[in-house]
């Protein structure tokens, strides 16, 4: 699997790389000015990521444009020049494509090394915590659930039914004295699928 990784982020080595670098070094100039100028920017983000992709925009090409140049002093023919050329934007790609695979493989594997690596404090830190967290959601349930009514205290209960009684009260309600003729609609719309 690691050589399988390493095979497919060449490419991306190669040809994405070199401009990364050079971009976040530009960028870095650019965002410590931009805090310089202002008094309102906080960290100048903005002004960070869009100099990083007019940077990229621009220097992509002209590292591939200065590779060709480089294969073209060696001796090789302009039809091999030229296929490189061609072929540079296809394999760019798929190293943009491994480089964000494998940023989401090694985030995944962050927590199986945690795992791996906790000690025994810890589990129970978090087994107490855990516990504590079901009181809490269990009192909180006692306290507020009998006000639920027929929710809290039923057992097979019609959604349906509940949400049309919840609508005939809502229109019932002095406070909701303007009911339009849509309103009046959607209470007397009787569903027709099964309770839950």
């Amino acid at each position: 699997m690691v050589f399988v990784m390493m095979l497919a982020a060449m490419p991306g080595l190669l040809l994405n790389a070199p401009v990364g670098l050079y971009a976040r070094m530009v960028t870095d100039k650019h965002q410590v000015e931009a805090l310089a100028k202002s008094n309102v920017k906080l960290k100048a983000t903005d002004v960070r990521l869009s100099k990083m992709i007019t940077t990229c925009i621009a220097g992509v090409p002209v590292l591939w444009l200065s590779y060709a140049i480089i294969i073209f002093c060696f001796g090789y023919k302009m039809k091999e020049v030229a296929l490189f050329l061609f072929c540079c934007p296809f394999f760019s790609y798929l190293g943009v494509l491994a480089a964000e695979a494998g940023m989401v493989d090694l985030k995944d594997l962050k927590p199986l090394l945690l795992r791996l690596m906790v000690n025994r404090e810890e589990m129970m830190k978090l087994m107490k915590e855990r516990q504590e967290l079901q009181k809490m959601v269990r009192a909180t349930v006692k306290k507020y659930g009998p006000d639920m009514g027929e929710v809290y205290f039923g057992r097979n209960i019609s959604w349906a039914n509940l949400a049309q009684n919840e609508r005939l009260s809502a229109l019932d309600s002095p406070t909701s004295s303007r009911t339009t003729s849509e309103d009046k609609a959607a209470a007397s719309f009787q569903p027709k699928s099964k309770d839950i």
